[in-house]
């Protein structure tokens, strides 16, 4: 092995790197609003309707985000607190490393969705688009 018995590592570094890329990716998918919709009713009802869709899924990503962001930080903290690694023959913190991506993806993803939720008021009290 070139690299030193990897079956020891790999599986778990794997897990590591897919896990925080994962957690980052719904931030980039957040912000550039490119996540999969389902409009066939939104589409269908007229533009002062869509504003109000538009406030109504703001309010609810960012209470949704909220309560997870708070749920993780719990988790995250005492990983860290405790030092939890993994148990396996390579031990590494991979619970520690998740569980802080997780926590600091989600805070991240609500901040977002507030300033969502506060353009979309935004374009309902203004009228526009």
């Amino acid at each position: 092995y070139v690299f030193g018995a990897p079956t020891i590592w790999v599986h778990e570094a794997t897990v590591i790197l897919v896990g925080v890329n994962f957690a980052v990716g719904g931030l980039f998918v957040l912000y550039d609003r490119a996540h999969i919709n389902i409009v066939v009713v939104y589409q269908s009802v007229p533009p002062a309707v869509q504003r109000v869709f538009d406030v109504l899924i703001g309010l609810v990503s960012t209470a949704y985000l909220s309560v997870l962001a708070y749920a993780t930080w719990g988790v995250a903290a005492q990983a860290w607190r405790l030092g939890e690694k993994s148990g396996t023959a390579w031990n590494p913190p991979l619970p520690m490393i998740l569980k802080a991506a997780l926590f600091a993806s989600l805070a991240i993803m609500d901040v977002i969705a507030a300033v969502q939720l506060l353009q979309a008021v935004r374009r309902l009290a203004l009228g526009r688009t």
